[in-house]
């Protein structure tokens, strides 16, 4: 639940991307967020057993992302497609920290499947 920007205490870093909360604080599962975006990597993170960013054991929760095999959605985001590769492009405009980049780059390590991660960071 976010706090009214006037209610912020000072210095209280969010929990996932290590920044202050200045413009807003988002509170969830006991931890602070400066923003949605770093809430919503947290909640991935909680759901993908990507458990060594936090150092914390997360439990994987099964078929969270299977409306991504829906074929009229996954289309929107492949922009190439042979019998063995998808390349797809997302939009993801609420990136901010160094964290969330690193993670995106990263993917191939901690996801079968996903060969190469780019971030375009200023788009």
């Amino acid at each position: 639940m976010p706090v009214k920007l006037s209610e912020i205490p000072t210095n209280v870093k969010c929990h996932h991307c290590g920044d202050d909360c200045v413009n807003e604080l988002i509170t969830y599962d006991d931890h602070a967020f400066c923003c949605q975006g770093c809430r919503a990597v947290y909640e991935l993170f909680q759901d993908s057993d990507l458990s060594s960013f936090y150092n914390a054991r997360l439990e994987v929760t099964e078929g969270v992302y299977e409306y991504l095999k829906n074929e009229d959605i996954a289309n929107e985001f492949i922009v190439l497609k042979t019998d063995s590769f998808y390349k797809i492009v997302l939009n993801l405009p609420a990136i901010h920290c160094s964290a969330c980049i690193y993670v995106l780059e990263n993917l191939s390590g901690a996801q079968v499947g996903i060969s190469r991660t780019t971030v375009n960071f200023t788009k």
